[in-house]
């Protein structure tokens, strides 16, 4: 089974506009926020938008990250595919400036050093799992421009997430407050105590991405604790620890995966694949899914380039079916109306099954470049998903890529 030529055009054309959106409304000298030069904003992108009232807010952490990964695989992918994609090269970096002013690197309050504020450089407090993605961006720069000091930052990240952002499991903390440099699951009056949920593991990526760019084992051990209490929590779903499959899991699934291909532990397979077979069940006629998050289809195909590459016994045409219907739907959530900059090329997200178009986000955006981009331009391997610019997310192609590989079309940046 293939896209056909018209179907992977859609798909290249969604991205290439999503990119636009992040880009068009991207805070820079050539269109300041609110007309305000010299703003600390410098190359920060919107998080939402809402159509309606004109209601928007400036990109956290987590989505200032997710952008530069979509908008350096947009970069590269194009570069592949049609010998283009540079616009879209400069303004990630941009971003990446404003990305680090959000990570504190002061030393005189140990427990905070490393950690990544959540929206803004005044605010208190951090999701870890949000700076999590805070530091993935940070790799993404890395792959991308070969600066040492990017993949320095995300280790430092990585040491806080380990020692200050997470409990003595190792499982990261709900909240960290750096007024007071300790992490919280909650308390009465402020966040409410909530238990371990399966979607916070998707955070442990950072240090399996570390592992795989430095081949520090340190690093492996950390993952490999997250992934072990992952498994614990799906082996008692009667406890109601996860999540009940309604929201997005946030990727631990693609942790499970990239630890089972570490490993190639069955039992960590076997968790994997109930909760991919799981997924199905839940999935609308139309290709949506209750969590709303049509990027969820990420895990069939990983799912199906796994089955594969190891030759595992499943429905493929079925599993193949699915990702197009899903594929499809997903394309449905885009705005195409070019009347209002703010929405033009942005994905209304944020609802159970894709219902309502209330406001667009920042996450369905970003991830719709990351999906498309990975299932397009694999000639001669339809879905296979395994193109060098596309890792991210994914427990693939982290040990393939070297950096004078990804710098070759580009020269290196420029040192601050």
């Amino acid at each position: 089974m293939k896209l056909t030529a018209k179907f992977e055009e859609q798909l290249i054309e969604s991205a290439n506009l999503a990119g636009c959106w992040h880009t068009n409304n991207q805070n820079n000298a050539k269109h300041p926020w609110g007309g305000v030069r010299n703003s600390a904003d410098n190359g920060r992108f919107l998080y939402e938008y809402f159509p309606s009232t004109g209601e928007c807010g400036g990109s956290s952490v987590w989505t200032t990250a997710t952008a530069i990964m979509g908008l350096l695989t947009m970069s590269r992918k194009l570069l592949d595919l049609r010998g283009g994609g540079e616009e879209f090269r400069e303004p990630a970096i941009q971003a990446g400036e404003y990305l680090k002013t959000l990570q504190i690197l002061d030393k005189s309050m140990e427990s905070n050093y490393g950690g990544f504020r959540e929206v803004t450089p005044q605010t208190p407090c951090s999701f870890p799992c949000d700076g999590a993605w805070g530091a993935m961006g940070l790799i993404a720069l890395y792959r991308e421009t070969g600066e040492e000091y990017c993949l320095r930052r995300a280790q430092i990240f990585a040491e806080w997430y380990h020692r200050y952002g997470s409990d003595e499991k190792g499982w990261p903390y709900w909240n960290f407050d750096f007024n007071t440099g300790k992490g919280e699951r909650g308390k009465t009056g402020h966040i409410p105590l909530i238990p371990y949920q399966d979607w916070q593991a998707g955070g442990a990526l950072i240090y399996y991405q570390l592992y795989k760019l430095t081949g520090e084992k340190k690093w492996l051990e950390f993952f490999m604790r997250i992934v072990e209490l992952l498994m614990d929590m799906h082996a008692h779903p009667e406890d109601k620890w996860i999540f009940k499959q309604i929201g997005s899991d946030n990727f631990s699934i693609a942790a499970l995966l990239a630890a089972y291909r570490e490993t190639k532990d069955k039992k960590i397979l076997a968790t994997y694949q109930r909760y991919v077979r799981g997924q199905w069940t839940l999935m609308d006629e139309d290709g949506s899914y209750p969590s709303g998050f049509f990027f969820d289809n990420f895990n069939n195909i990983e799912y199906l380039q796994l089955c594969r590459e190891e030759a595992i016994q499943e429905d493929l045409p079925a599993l193949e079916a699915r990702i197009l219907k899903t594929l499809k739907f997903g394309l449905t959530l885009q705005e195409l109306c070019p009347r209002e900059i703010r929405a033009y090329g942005g994905f209304y997200g944020q609802c159970q099954y894709g219902a309502v178009r209330n406001h667009i986000h920042a996450r369905d955006t970003a991830h719709s470049i990351l999906l498309h981009m990975r299932v397009v331009g694999e000639t001669g391997t339809p879905f296979l998903g395994c193109s060098r610019e596309t890792p991210y997310f994914s427990a693939w192609n982290w040990d393939k890529i070297t950096i004078p590989q990804c710098t070759a079309a580009y020269p290196p940046a420029k040192k601050a």
